[in-house]
């Protein structure tokens, strides 16, 4: 909540359902709202049941400079 203006409401749509592997996703999304307008997503592709590796979620430093 915005204290000067109060609740924002923001109305999120998602369509184009398709099954991958079982699992029915939605491949458009659409997020409406009064202070950012209309954010349209789209997905190419989706993956569900993926193998991760711990390291796969590791931060990099980015400001570590190289020797």
């Amino acid at each position: 909540m915005v204290p000067s203006i109060g609740a924002l409401p923001v109305t999120t749509t998602y369509s184009d359902y398709r099954n991958i592997n079982g699992v029915r996703l939605p491949f458009k999304t659409l997020i409406e709202s009064r202070s950012n307008g209309k954010i349209d997503i789209e997905y190419e592709t989706l993956k569900v049941h993926q193998q991760f590796k711990a390291s796969d979620f590791q931060l990099i430093d980015h400001n570590k400079k190289a020797l």
